[in-house]
């Protein structure tokens, strides 16, 4: 999904179908976020007798929005895997 909101910036954001985005899609995914300038944020999933029990977003970005999601508040590391992106 293009064009979605988080705090005050645009992101890009992957919601998979199973555990996690397939590679090929994450890569061209985070390919297209860095061209357009914007943060890249995704889900992976833990799965546990056949269902998705729990839910872990991660998020790609500059370091301006490493800083804003380290200020939001009720997030912390275990909600967020947070790397810079290149």
């Amino acid at each position: 999904m293009v064009d979605r909101d988080w705090q005050d910036w645009k992101v890009l954001r992957a919601i998979p179908t199973g555990p996690s985005v397939p590679s090929e899609t994450y890569d061209w995914l985070l390919e297209y976020a860095k061209s357009k300038q914007i943060p890249f944020i995704f889900l992976e999933r833990e799965r546990e007798d056949g269902r998705f029990t729990v839910s872990h977003l991660k998020a790609l970005g500059p370091t301006s929005f490493a800083e804003d999601v380290n200020k939001a508040p009720n997030l912390n590391d275990t909600f967020w895997g947070l790397a810079e992106g290149e």
